[in-house]
């Protein structure tokens, strides 16, 4: 994703892969920070991207313990 402001540029991974890349690193401070990008961006999130993300990075049993209710 790229974002100008005061005309310079910067370039973000979307939320969704955010989400998934912190529950790989799977540190307790990871987890929590993926869980909290999970609530604060709930309704703006593309859960089949989130799922899709989560998948390629195999970390289903981790994402279905602590953010399970996308799976709902």
């Amino acid at each position: 994703m790229k974002v100008i402001f005061d005309s310079k540029e910067f370039f973000f991974s979307e939320i969704e892969f955010q989400i998934a890349y912190k529950l790989l690193l799977g540190s307790e401070k990871d987890i929590e920070d993926a869980r909290h990008l999970f609530r604060v961006f709930t309704d703006n999130l593309n859960k089949e991207k989130l799922k899709k993300h989560i998948r390629q990075l195999l970390v289903e049993k981790i994402a279905k313990k602590h953010i399970g209710e996308i799976y709902a």
